[in-house]
């Protein structure tokens, strides 16, 4: 199993563990976040959800019960498998409910070696990349990363775009900085984007993360599962926000849109494409989209906006793409 799909997988089960709890429903608005925050998430939910229902039957059940064998002969070996299948459930539920340990492990040794890396991401994918740790890294279009692992710190510097870290249980600091900001994480899954004016958007998508700001009184803000916080360099640390469930969709190629105006959808869309798409008219600009739409390919995404709003796509020499009345 890839490591990306066994972080999620182990972000699912502590999920899966969290829902069974008697006071579920305090943890009900988060969970409802960390489900919107991408498609993958609900069935890796699920997955966890049926090993666990599954588990629990195994342990309640009179199947392997020795007890029903016809033959005495084959009682050992009945026994035997019945001990195995009840270990393995226990083993299951146990996984399911405890949290990840944090200490020394097999891997450790080998994930704590000096290690330095530089992601460049180029325009027009989304990359993932395993990290030596068992976390990962993915990178949106035109992203540029710096990594440094030492055997007490796991430290990342975003020079540029967008990135989701995917944190792998370890007992290091897991510390992303970004234009003078940073975030420190355990295991947890976040967002961090540089925009323009050196401005950094912290979106969590699950577990918690200390967001250190370089400017203001109050340079440190604890933000939780489901809330956002853009941090601006010249300006005093602002409160969380609701984050943006459509916007934490970015990892998938797809992006939904209520009201938005075409000037930025073709403007999101423009960050992924080869050929980038263009308005004939300006004042075409000021429509009104709503829909789902895969914004990592702009011809596609052309086609479509075209017949949504009435409108004709001409193709041009040099691979431009004109959308026009």
């Amino acid at each position: 199993m890839p490591p990306e799909d066994e972080a999620l997988r182990d972000v699912a089960a502590a999920w899966v563990a969290r829902m069974q709890r008697p006071d579920a429903d305090r943890f009900r608005r988060e969970f409802e976040a960390w489900l919107a925050a991408d498609p993958l998430h609900r069935g890796a939910y699920n997955k966890a959800a049926g090993r666990f229902h599954d588990a629990r039957l195994l342990v309640h059940s009179s199947r392997w019960d020795s007890r029903r064998s016809a033959q005495p002969r084959h009682g050992l070996a009945v026994l035997a498998l019945t001990g195995l299948l009840l270990a393995a459930a226990v083993l299951l539920v146990w996984r399911l409910w405890s949290p990840p340990a944090v200490g020394l492990d097999a891997s450790k040794s080998a994930s704590t070696q000096a290690v330095r890396l530089t992601l460049d991401n180029p325009r027009g994918a989304v990359a993932r990349r395993p990290l030596p740790d068992g976390s990962v890294v993915t990178l949106d279009t035109a992203t540029g990363l710096q990594i440094a692992f030492t055997a007490d710190r796991r430290e990342f510097w975003l020079q540029s775009g967008r990135a989701r870290f995917t944190v792998a249980h370890d007992g290091r600091p897991f510390v992303v900085h970004a234009a003078g900001s940073s975030v420190t994480a355990t295991g947890t899954m976040f967002d961090v984007t540089v925009a323009q004016g050196g401005q950094v958007l912290v979106t969590l998508l699950d577990g918690e993360v200390l967001v250190r700001s370089s400017a203001g009184p109050e340079r440190t803000r604890l933000l939780k599962t489901g809330y956002s916080l853009t941090l601006d360099p010249n300006a005093p640390l602002p409160s969380p926000a609701l984050a943006d469930s459509q916007a934490a969709q970015w990892p998938t190629g797809m992006m939904s849109f209520e009201g938005a105006r075409l000037h930025d959808v073709v403007a999101i869309a423009n960050r992924y494409a080869p050929h980038p798409i263009r308005l004939a008219d300006p004042s075409l600009g000021e429509a009104q989209v709503s829909g789902r739409f895969r914004i990592d390919n702009a011809s596609r995404l052309a086609t479509n906006l075209a017949r949504y709003l009435d409108l004709n796509v001409q193709r041009q020499s040099d691979g431009e793409i004109l959308l026009a009345p």
